[in-house]
């Protein structure tokens, strides 16, 4: 069994730069090339809201409690809304839970933020809340509380 790492993201953008253009482009730099392109490219992101995201990254990660060798954890899980309500992220979770007990971990757990609906469908397929963790700094900026949420196998 292996531990999982993780990059938390959130959305921010600031209302100054606080990195130098050599700053920013060595952050970008470190970010896949099909992410960050595929991000400017379509307009959602620029350089900016890039390196902004990994110089807050630091900080985001304390939402995530640590990760135990006997846990399989899921780093997202997502449906698009015109397959919501067709029973896809039940398929998804059902596989993912699965998959963990064939691979022999005792626990399951995934990250969820607290105002996502997908809160009560992770209860509702017999997840429970585990923990609830506010980093300070992301939360000045509108971040709400992480949630872990697992079961047992």
């Amino acid at each position: 069994m292996s531990s999982s790492n993780r990059f938390v993201a959130f959305t921010y953008r600031p209302d100054r730069n606080y990195l130098t253009d050599e700053q920013q482009a060595q952050f970008a730099s470190q970010i896949p090339e099909l992410v960050w392109q595929g991000l400017v490219a379509s307009g959602d992101a620029d350089g900016e809201d890039i390196a902004g995201v990994l110089e807050r990254s630091d900080h985001a990660s304390w939402l995530n409690p640590v990760i135990y060798e006997d846990t399989y954890y899921t780093h997202a899980l997502s449906v698009k809304p015109e397959f919501r309500g067709k029973r896809v992220g039940y398929a998804l979770i059902e596989n993912a839970i699965n998959k963990a007990r064939e691979q022999g971990f005792a626990r399951f757990q995934l990250d969820v933020l607290s105002d996502n609906p997908a809160v009560g469908f992770y209860r509702a397929v017999g997840l429970e809340l585990l923990a609830e963790t506010t980093a300070p700094k992301p939360a000045a900026f509108g971040v709400p509380p992480e949630y872990r949420m697992g079961m047992k196998l």
